[in-house]
């Protein structure tokens, strides 16, 4: 669709959490169709919850091929957290609800941006 729209403007967004689910192959999908995306979504899997060791998905190997391909832009979290308490996340304080930044963790040594949004 993306082609046949033929304007640089229009892009995907490449939901990780939906991708692994339907279709498990994140890393070629990425590699063969980067060019077409725009953003990024992140989730745990299964649940869509937070991202860690409880989930299938190695984030690792998928940030490096997003890395890769040149993506500059913003990887945002859409999960439902497991805790009740939504102003903490693994035991860091978060903002009051709503799209917040937080502090950039690294990968590789390199800054990996989150956009977070903690909204209903």
């Amino acid at each position: 669709m993306v082609r046949r729209v033929g304007y640089s403007h229009v892009k995907l967004l490449y939901d990780i959490y939906h991708m692994q689910i339907m279709e498990s192959d994140l890393v070629r999908t990425i590699g063969e169709y980067h060019e077409h995306i725009g953003h990024y979504h992140t989730g745990g899997n299964p649940g869509r919850n937070e991202i860690d060791e409880r989930q299938e998905i190695y984030y690792p190997a998928v940030v490096a091929t997003i890395r890769a391909t040149g993506y500059e832009g913003y990887l945002g979290p859409d999960f439902q957290p497991r805790s009740v308490d939504t102003t903490r996340n693994r035991g860091r304080e978060l903002p009051s609800p709503g799209k917040t930044r937080l502090p950039a963790p690294t990968h590789g040594g390199r800054k990996l941006v989150l956009c977070h949004s903690l909204g209903q």
